[in-house]
């Protein structure tokens, strides 16, 4: 019951102090469940517009060095494949996305409001599986990359010549997008699935 008390001790708040006591009506409980719905969802609108910003820079960037290493056919065709799943993911994302904001549950009027929830933590947890599988995938290629491209800019040379300086690169990009990439999937997915969850838990116990 910890959500719904912590829901009604809000909406105790913002009423006066001196007021009598007042039950909860139908449509302010409901009230207060999608101001929670939304909090998440707002949450997963930061994710989206922050990837979105981060999908413009990589595709600059990629195409950046398509253009001033034409003809480094290994450093070309990393590229062009971090660039082709990065559409993909794109494309995916974008679809998925909107699925997720596309019903509003405090206007589905033929829903039961934990049904309505219910197929938003569907989407969610959706979208998070396949944002795993893109992790799985594009961390490890954009290190790569971004390793290739450092040797590219600081010694001009084959892979090999500088391999243990390549080695660390690598390393030490993928320590940090490995880093980030956990804080983003505990803030933006795990804990809003949560605390979706805990409100169905708590709307079946009450």
């Amino acid at each position: 019951m910890d959500i719904l008390d912590d829901l009604k001790g809000d909406w105790k708040q913002g009423r006066d102090l001196d007021a009598p006591s007042v039950p909860l009506k139908s449509g302010e409980f409901n009230q207060l469940i999608n101001g929670r719905i939304k909090k998440e969802q707002r949450l997963v609108w930061r994710y989206a517009v922050k990837t979105y910003l981060w999908s413009v820079m990589v595709f600059s960037y990629l195409s950046y060095l398509i253009i001033t290493f034409w003809g480094d056919e290994p450093l070309l065709a990393v590229c062009a494949v971090a660039m082709a799943i990065y559409v993909i993911f794109t494309a995916v994302f974008m679809k998925r996305f909107k699925r997720f904001f596309a019903m509003d549950c405090g206007a589905q009027q033929a829903l039961d409001l934990r049904d309505a929830i219910r197929i938003k933590l569907k989407e969610l947890r959706g979208f998070y599986q396949f944002k795993r599988i893109y992790d799985w995938i594009m961390v490890p290629l954009s290190c790569l990359v971004i390793s290739l491209s450092v040797n590219k800019f600081v010694f001009d040379a084959a892979v090999m010549e500088h391999l243990w300086f390549n080695m660390s690169t690598f390393i030490l990009y993928s320590a940090a997008f490995i880093y980030v990439t956990l804080r983003d999937n505990v803030t933006y997915f795990k804990l809003p699935m949560n605390k979706l969850k805990a409100v169905i838990v708590d709307m079946e116990g009450d």
